[in-house]
């Protein structure tokens, strides 16, 4: 029994140093797990932001693009109608509500509808009724039959062309023989031979008007509807983005029409032609940006080459 308080202190030891092996080992897989979890969701946070700015940035550039199209819009609208494009402004103003259509897009409706008022010797305020009332027939059908408003712009701008299939998806069926019969009814005149382009619009018309008398004001009587209620958000949205896009356009004008002689500046005369004509644009302030950026970045780079070494460890 003399041995036995020795060989009972050596096991102790023993199992108190291999306890704390085990307890530092589980320490430093906690580390591991923590900081893996830790660069995870730094990661993904990085992602995620990086994701968004690129989103909100493609979301800046399409409102600019959408207002440069809504200006251009709108001077083919001056173009179609004279006179009466102020008031059909106005009207576009309203139709996202109205038309679950944003500005642009029923400012576009109208501009594609203006060449069939112009074969019906339609001008001014007589051509610019006849479009918005063919656009209001366009979000009717979409209504009515749950398809998207530009389709039903689309499909009617076809059936005045000939093509009357895709106007069959809003339950109207339109042929020679239909149209022939709505122009007589329309007009008087019986035609047996082929249809003038005019006399074809007339009765296409016609027959769209007759065929369509149970889907007139769907599109208001179903604004609860969440499809219609979603249409509306989007054109809302599309002006919201557009008006955004309008404040920016003159500075991307700007930007564009300096980058162009920038690439002319730089063939010609290297770096410093560059900054020349940045400083030529937004004064000399740009000199003293220049070197405020060359000093920071002379006194910060080699810190932070530094700190992303040992980060990477």
């Amino acid at each position: 029994m003399a041995g036995t308080p020795a060989r009972l202190k050596v096991d102790i030891v023993a199992d108190s140093r291999k306890a704390r092996d085990e307890l530092d080992g589980f320490s430093a897989k906690v580390a591991g797990f923590a900081a893996g979890v830790s660069s995870a969701v730094t990661t993904f946070a990085i992602d995620k932001l990086a994701q968004g700015a690129t989103a909100a940035a493609s979301a800046l550039a399409d409102g600019v693009g959408k207002a440069a199209n809504l200006s251009a819009a709108l001077g083919t609208l001056q173009q179609n109608y004279g006179g009466a494009a102020g008031e059909l402004q106005k009207w576009a103003e309203q139709a996202a509500k109205g038309l679950g259509l944003s500005e642009l897009a029923a400012i576009n409706a109208t501009n594609r509808f203006a060449v069939y008022a112009r074969f019906l010797g339609l001008n001014g305020r007589e051509a610019a009724n006849f479009s918005t009332e063919l656009t209001k027939l366009a979000a009717d059908l979409g209504a009515f039959a749950d398809i998207p408003v530009e389709d039903a712009i689309n499909a009617i701008g076809s059936a005045f062309r000939g093509e009357r299939d895709p106007i069959e998806r809003f339950g109207i069926l339109l042929n020679d023989a239909s149209v022939k019969a709505a122009y007589f009814r329309k007009t008087g005149e019986e035609v047996n031979g082929t249809l003038t382009t005019q006399q074809n619009i007339i009765g296409t018309l016609a027959a769209l008007q007759e065929q369509s008398a149970t889907a007139t004001g769907a599109f208001a009587r179903e604004q609860d509807q969440l499809g219609n209620k979603s249409q509306v958000l989007r054109a809302q949205l599309d002006n919201l983005q557009i008006a955004i896009g309008e404040k920016l356009l003159p500075i991307f004008q700007d930007l564009v029409g300096v980058a162009s002689t920038i690439v002319e500046r730089f063939s010609e005369s290297g770096i410093s032609g560059v900054w020349s004509r940045l400083a030529e644009t937004w004064g000399g302030d740009l000199n003293g940006l220049r070197t405020l950026v060359a000093d920071w970045v002379n006194k910060n780079v080699p810190d932070f080459r530094e700190w992303s070494a040992r980060a990477s460890e």
